[in-house]
């Protein structure tokens, strides 16, 4: 009896053991789980890679936002009487604008690119609206160390701020036409008085076009000095 006591209490004290050992059964895992097990961040509700299983679980860099409607640009550049706003950024997020000029207004922010895969389409995104007159563009490219016009103004209406336009261009310009855009003059379609040698007033555009084929018909750059000295224009190269 004493001998059967003394087996039933060791039987007893081993299942005691084995019983604190061996957790409850929703913390438990098998070996294959241990290997592929995760954890819930209680900040975030997320699954949380755990850090024993080997995965690099480094911070990725964001993508950047670019304007709406300019996924695939060439952004203007700029000279130094017209500063970018976003200075050595490669592009601009939402709602940013990269030039201002007193041409649209002093504090009238906009953003000028040339498609990268049509050549011969810009946008323009302009922060306030224009509503006076419209705005044109003109495209140009280089010509023994000259910029000159290739091909005949386009002109919208720029009256919803914000939205990105589209400015689709030719170049039809005769004798011209094998040359690429690669920059374009920015200017409103608005009267302008130009002293001598234009000595009237005139409309911006026509007075770039008149004064470009004068210095490209005769070597006088006297219509286009004065057309530079009034400036009421935009010039980007891209």
């Amino acid at each position: 009896m004493r001998n059967y006591s003394i087996l039933l209490c060791s039987l007893l004290s081993i299942i005691l053991l084995l019983s604190a050992c061996n957790p409850p059964r929703d913390r438990r895992v098998t070996r294959n789980e241990q290997d592929n097990i995760t954890t819930t961040d209680p900040a975030h509700n997320t699954p949380a890679t755990n850090p024993d299983n080997g995965d690099n679980d480094t911070e990725k860099t964001p993508t950047p936002v670019t304007v709406p409607g300019m996924s695939h640009c060439q952004f203007a550049m700029s000279d130094s009487s017209n500063p970018p706003l976003c200075v050595g950024a490669s592009h601009c997020t939402d709602n940013q604008y990269r030039f201002t000029h007193s041409h649209l207004g002093q504090s009238n922010g906009y953003n000028i690119c040339q498609d990268s895969e049509d050549g011969k389409k810009i946008y323009i995104q302009i922060k306030s609206a224009l509503t006076d007159a419209k705005l044109c563009i003109i495209p140009t490219s280089n010509r023994n160390g000259l910029t000159v016009f290739i091909g005949e103004p386009h002109c919208l209406m720029m009256d919803d701020a914000d939205n990105v336009e589209t400015f689709p261009l030719l170049t039809n310009r005769v004798g011209f036409e094998s040359l690429s855009i690669n920059g374009v003059m920015l200017i409103r379609d608005k009267s302008y008085f130009y002293s001598w040698p234009f000595n009237q007033h005139l409309l911006a555009p026509d007075a770039f076009v008149f004064c470009s084929q004068w210095l490209d018909n005769y070597s006088d750059p006297s219509y286009c000095n004065t057309f530079n000295a009034v400036g009421e224009y935009i010039y980007h190269q891209f």
